[in-house]
């Protein structure tokens, strides 16, 4: 449909819309005009009755015309379209026992190999030191105190080169001599090089779990393992060894 045929549409509808108002709130006297043609009488009084028969008219106008029609099928045969650089076959032949580096000819027509473009490896991925492995607890101290008679254990599973899951156990005895031993998993995890404790789940009643504590973690040339983070209010010094 072009523009034309759409005018004849809009206009055809506006006469068609105009002339059923006209014929509904159009005044009607007793004086009727008729018009009689190919066995068809119309009351031409009203010229609403025009209006209607005319817009119709030119709503048919786009039928009637010839239409616009797409070409089905170019008779032209389509054309494969080669690279420029097939007009000479040998110039990409693979000879064997030559090099077949990627190679450019200079000004003074010497060729010269082009460097090949390397992609960057997963080499320069962030790896810090974690631990592995069991460890014995040697040493306990809380907002700077030290704690005697608790003992335990941590066991490290090293996920990646900046994750590790850990699981501990803590046994000691209470001023009234009651022998308590609670456990307790988390993760440790390095994020832009610093550690930092995630204290995830523990049989200890009064347990809350947190995450994101940050963690001074380092390991002696002696083999003892530091770790240091606060937790329900204190601040919690550990020394490991192996």
């Amino acid at each position: 449909m072009d523009s034309a045929d759409l005018v004849f549409m809009l206009v055809g509808g506006a006469l068609i819309l105009v002339g059923l108002v006209l014929f509904v709130f159009g005044r009607r006297d007793g004086n009727k005009n008729y018009l009689e043609g190919f066995g068809i009488k119309l009351d031409v009084s009203n010229p609403s009755i025009i209006l209607i028969v005319a817009g119709v008219g030119l709503l048919l106008v786009p039928r009637l015309l010839p239409a616009n029609k797409p070409l089905e099928h170019s008779a032209v045969n389509p054309q494969i379209l080669l690279p420029s650089n097939t007009a000479n076959p040998q110039s990409q032949a693979i000879v064997p026992g030559q090099s077949n580096v990627p190679a450019v000819t200079t000004a003074n027509g010497q060729t010269q190999p082009v460097s090949p473009t390397i992609t960057p490896t997963d080499s320069n991925v962030e790896s810090v030191f974690l631990p592995q492995g069991m460890w014995q607890l040697s040493g306990y101290q809380e907002s700077g105190i030290d704690v005697p008679g608790v003992q335990g254990n941590i066991l490290f599973n090293v996920l990646s080169g900046v994750q590790a899951n850990w699981r501990a156990n803590l046994a000691y005895a209470d001023i009234w001599g009651n022998f308590m031993s609670y456990d307790y998993a988390g993760q440790i995890r390095s994020a832009n090089g610093q550690y930092v404790i995630d204290l995830l789940s523990s049989n200890d009643p009064g347990f809350s779990p947190q995450q994101n504590i940050p963690l001074e973690m380092m390991l002696e040339n002696g083999g003892v393992l530091h770790m240091k983070y606060d937790f329900g209010g204190a601040q919690i010094l550990l020394h490991y060894i192996q």
